[in-house]
């Protein structure tokens, strides 16, 4: 495992994980059309810039290579 600050050019990728992370993580409690609002309004990739840019940090874990959370 290893754990790597996210960049910008790594927004794309944060994105990707969202997509792929939360609706196995949240359809058991949250609704379908909440899932997609969230994944619209916070991981939006502009949305994401817009935290980077206001300070936010993202880390990325990384496993044999690949990224599998942030």
């Amino acid at each position: 495992m290893e754990i790597r600050k996210a960049a910008l050019h790594d927004l794309p990728l944060i994105q990707q994980l969202a997509q792929e992370i939360w609706w196995p993580t949240y359809e058991a409690y949250i609704s379908e059309a909440q899932i997609s609002f969230m994944l619209t309004q916070i991981y939006h990739l502009d949305a994401l810039k817009a935290q980077m840019a206001e300070g936010h940090s993202f880390i990325l874990l990384y496993q044999d290579e690949k990224a599998v959370g942030f």
